[in-house]
C-alpha cells in the first residue's frame, strides 16, 4: 500500500509527502473530512480497464481521422 502524509495545506489544496521525497498537490475536497497536517493517507491505486479501453479507442478514431481525412 502506498502511503504519503500531508506535509501542508495551502488555502484549499493539501501538499501530500511520499517516502519517496515526491509531493502530490491535491485539492482538500477530495481529501476525507477532518484531515489534517501530519496525517497519514493510505493510496490504494487500481487500473480502470473500461476507462482505458474508451481513450485507446478514441486515440484509435483521431488517429484514423487525421491519416484518411473526413471521407
Amino acid at each position: 500500500m502506498l502511503q504519503g502524509t500531508i506535509d501542508r495545506i495551502e488555502e484549499s489544496i493539501a501538499v501530500i509527502a511520499f517516502p519517496d521525497g515526491q509531493k502530490l498537490n491535491v485539492s482538500i475536497g477530495k481529501l476525507p473530512h477532518g484531515c489534517k497536517q501530519g496525517d497519514v493517507l493510505d493510496f490504494d491505486i487500481a487500473k480502470n480497464a473500461d476507462a482505458s479501453m474508451k481513450n485507446q479507442e478514441l486515440a484509435r478514431d483521431v488517429l484514423n481521422e487525421i491519416l484518411n481525412g473526413n471521407q
